[in-house]
């Protein structure tokens, strides 16, 4: 097994690629011209940066160093369905860099809708939140656009939380029906604790990838548990095929590799999937990075505070110093045992570019 520091380098060499480009100033003179002035320079064109062309990059970053190391490592997004596809915008910014193309040299290009074929061939999989327990018109993703996922090659799942029985067995048969791998809940704001009720299709198979999982289980917080020892008993306890959890308990104890190891044993004793999840475009207070000192702007790559998530931060996920802080935890994960990463916060592009709109 390779040592946490040559994994971190490794893995920070792969991310420290090119950064999103940024809006420069363009500079404006107050004084007016005493005499007849030489025509003035064109200014500069304004960059639009490319928010999700720099997630992309840091997800296929990942998975590159990953899959370098162990093939069979497992890489999912949460959310982010966007990244998959070629989207208005990006046929926008087409146009914006090239308005008046001439007719008569072709132009490589890819038609609205078509899959990010670097982007898909990266990842093993996409997790959709709110797709089965919410009204048809409010789900995440068509039935359509799922089989279009799945027809290239990915696993799909989905993170649903009902408000009743009757609602989480429906849930559970649309998504069965779909092909889809579901996790559902009465909890409005996920799990924290390990269910005592036993998983639907509960099996004793040995399962060693995505497509042998009957069901799986995400926790979103471990907060319910006093000790990481308790959370990894409970754990224990359980048939789940896969189970996707914070790798620290309450964000600062981390599991360890025996730990890990154990966790791959279900109950009956056959064994299971054990995947971490990753926030690449979020930070944390509670977090062991963290330093007392931090704020807004210090440094540079925390970018504003979540009001919803008192302590959580946005961040600039283009910074090579947050980069490098996401690679050093990706490798450790690695390096603990876990048999994939579910990378979160995938979706942080959207607001970014909302600011930006491109109005053609």
């Amino acid at each position: 097994m390779p040592s946490f520091a040559t994994s971190a380098l490794l893995v920070t060499a792969i991310l420290l690629g090119a950064a999103a480009p940024v809006l420069p100033a363009l500079a404006q003179s107050s004084k007016a011209p005493t005499a007849a002035p030489a025509p003035a320079p064109l200014a500069p064109p304004m960059k639009v940066p490319d928010y999700r062309g720099s997630l992309r990059d840091l997800v296929t970053g990942l998975s590159d160093y990953a899959k370098g190391r162990n093939a069979r490592f497992i890489v999912l997004t949460r959310e982010g369905l966007g990244l998959t596809v070629k989207e208005e915008r990006e046929v926008k910014m087409e146009a914006l860099l090239n308005p008046n193309p001439d007719p008569r040299i072709p132009v490589a290009t890819t038609p609205l809708g078509s899959p990010h074929r670097r982007y898909v061939k990266a990842i093993d999989g996409v997790v959709m939140n709110d797709q089965y327990c919410v009204p048809v018109v409010d789900s995440t993703a068509s039935v359509g656009f799922i089989r279009m996922l799945q027809d290239n090659g990915l696993s799909v799942l989905s993170v649903d939380h009902c408000e009743t029985r009757q609602m989480v067995g429906t849930a559970l048969a649309e998504s069965r029906k779909n092909g889809v791998l579901a996790h559902v809940d009465m909890s409005p704001r996920g799990l924290d604790r390990v269910p005592t009720d036993p998983p639907t299709g509960e099996n004793s198979n040995n399962i060693n990838g995505l497509g042998e999982a009957r069901n799986v289980l995400f926790l979103d917080g471990n907060a319910g548990y006093t000790t990481k020892d308790d959370l990894v008993v409970a754990l224990g306890q359980t048939n789940w095929d896969m189970v996707v959890m914070d790798a620290f308990h309450r964000d600062r104890t981390p599991l360890t590799y025996a730990d890990v190891r154990s966790l791959h044993q279900k109950k009956v004793g056959t064994r299971r999937l054990i995947l971490a999840r990753l926030d690449i475009a979020h930070a944390r207070d509670t977090r062991y990075y963290w330093k007392n000192d931090w704020k807004v702007g210090s440094p540079d790559w925390i970018a504003s505070p979540v009001v919803a998530v008192p302590g959580e931060y946005d961040v600039k996920f283009w910074d090579a110093e947050w980069r490098a802080l996401v690679g050093k935890t990706f490798a450790a994960l690695m390096d603990l045992g876990f048999d994939g990463v579910v990378l979160e916060g995938v979706d942080a592009y959207k607001p970014l570019e909302a600011r930006i709109p491109l109005n053609l």
